[in-house]
């Protein structure tokens, strides 16, 4: 049997060090650094596939760490080498990229019953035409891109599409942590703001050790001997495994896949399946992915839309009580002062993706501990609504007829439905997005509930007069009716202002 490319043994694994030096790495070496918290980034990681590394690297750890009793990370490479083996039962195979005998399993690759490929009829020549990002044309992020790939470059593919891939059509199935085929495996979490990925990566690692016992109980996992690591079970692509049979954080399989090389050329195949890996499709995603808030309305997956991680959906997914977060994202009394809020998600929808979305939100100590009380989160909600009222009336109620008066040149009659304006809105949305949530945190922990508001309000203003102003000089009109379009336009904005974003009384805002 000849085996290639060993992340268990070889340093094929590029980080930049904290100092910027560049390291390569085993897959136990990473283990190391990352538990030394000298891992800055990944210079072959493409942005979408930054979750997936991270929940890959968080799970394995989890089962490890569980497995083996310890309560503290390793800080040997031998060690962490002895354990991966081992949770691979003894089979080396299983962590190399290029295994030449089918009958064995490859990283991210299950056994081939039938020890032929003649069932992958699909192949690739480059990682990134593998990977999750799903175009009806070649326009936003141009495939084909690594024409010359290194094994991390499958190796982050792999990963990525293994655990993170959606329905792509017959035969193409999707993961069980998500909503539906069409759905999305998101992040929202807390995560320490300095210490690179390995600061998080420990965080998030003692998060799913806590929180173990919990998912065995609720969603009736298995508490010892379940299925760790999917791709170690030979798959005719026609059966699907229960989901008590496996482990709290079993790191899945979506895709019967295989890589070869020849001549030093990395090739990929992949076979069409009836059955996903998991028969968790009824969940709709409802499996205790630490990462996945959860809708208590409806017991659904968070599903994000190519809009976004905007702040009426992050409020949404924070502060209202339909939803609930998963343990990555709950505060915890050893969370340090300076944390984040880390939103990430690769959106997807039928044939095609709805761009990747990534939001840091700092959060400091102050803010955390307002999450672990219910009458101190119900104040942030409320403040949070009342900044969302404002902002909508910002939009709808002042820009919005302002910018159609000026646009039909102060006519008799407005049309309102005139949406010529849509770049002005989208400008001022900007611009209240950035601000949203400083002045929400800091509004939180003023005591004056009134000057927090007015506050807003005032940045708010501010806000929608230099959008208007900047469109008062971009609008094309006639010269002839240029000054009365211009007057009238401005009557009716600082109408509508006054009306709708009073600084006077707070009451007096339209909600």
């Amino acid at each position: 049997m000849t085996m290639k490319h060993d992340f268990l043994n070889e340093p094929l694994l590029t980080f930049l060090d904290e100092t910027g030096n560049k390291q390569r790495r085993s897959l136990p070496g990473l283990m190391v650094a990352l538990q030394a918290e000298d891992v800055f980034s990944f210079p072959h990681l493409r942005p979408h596939q930054t979750h997936p590394l991270h929940a890959f690297l968080v799970q394995l750890a989890a089962m490890i760490l569980s497995e083996n009793n310890e309560p503290t990370f390793p800080t040997e490479e031998t060690v962490w080498r002895r354990w991966l083996l081992a949770m691979s039962k003894g089979e080396p195979a299983a962590w190399c990229l290029c295994v030449d005998e089918l009958s064995k399993p490859a990283f991210f690759q299950t056994p081939i019953p039938e020890e032929n490929l003649k069932r992958y009829k699909k192949s690739f020549s480059y990682p990134d035409e593998l990977d999750l990002l799903v175009t009806s044309k070649n326009h936003d992020v141009k495939r084909m891109l690594i024409r010359d790939p290194r094994p991390e470059h499958v190796f982050f593919a792999l990963m990525t599409m293994q655990t993170f891939g959606g329905y792509e059509g017959p035969g193409i199935q999707q993961v069980m942590r998500m909503n539906g085929g069409y759905g999305s495996r998101p992040c929202v979490a807390l995560a320490p703001s300095s210490g690179g990925w390995g600061a998080r990566w420990k965080r998030d690692v003692r998060v799913l050790l806590d929180a173990r016992t919990d998912l065995i109980d609720e969603y009736g996992y298995q508490d010892a001997g379940g299925h760790r690591l999917l791709w170690l079970l030979p798959w005719e692509g026609e059966d699907a495994l229960a989901l008590q049979e496996c482990d709290p954080y079993v790191i899945e399989i979506a895709r019967r896949v295989r890589v070869t090389e020849q001549e030093g050329a990395l090739r990929m195949h992949r076979a069409s399946t009836k059955a996903t890996r998991l028969d968790a499709k009824a969940l709709n995603g409802v499996t205790g992915d630490p990462w996945t808030p959860i809708s208590n309305k409806d017991a659904k997956a968070l599903s994000v839309s190519e809009n976004g991680f905007t702040y009426a959906k992050i409020d949404e997914i924070l502060f209202n009580s339909d939803w609930r977060l998963g343990v990555a994202g709950r505060p915890r009394d050893d969370d340090p002062d300076d944390s984040e809020f880390v939103l990430q998600c690769l959106a997807r929808g039928q044939g095609g993706t709805g761009g990747y979305h990534e939001r840091r939100i700092p959060a400091r100590r102050a803010i955390q501990d307002m999450f672990a009380s219910p009458a101190e989160r119900e104040r942030l909600a409320e403040l949070s609504q009342f900044q969302i009222a404002v902002a909508d009336a910002a939009r709808r109620k002042v820009l919005h007829p302002a910018l159609c008066v000026l646009m039909q040149a102060g006519p008799p009659k407005l049309n309102l439905k005139d949406r010529r304006d849509q770049s002005a809105l989208n400008e001022l949305e900007a611009a209240i997005d950035a601000d949203f949530f400083p002045y929400l945190w800091s509004g939180a922990l003023n005591e004056d509930e009134g000057a927090a508001q007015r506050a807003w309000i005032k940045q708010v203003r501010q806000h929608v007069r230099a959008v208007f102003e900047r469109a008062l000089n971009a609008v094309p009109i006639p010269a002839a009716r240029q000054p009365r379009a211009i007057a009238k336009a401005e009557l009716m904005f600082f109408a509508c202002r006054k009306k709708h974003l009073p600084l006077q009384h707070v009451e007096e805002v339209s909600l």
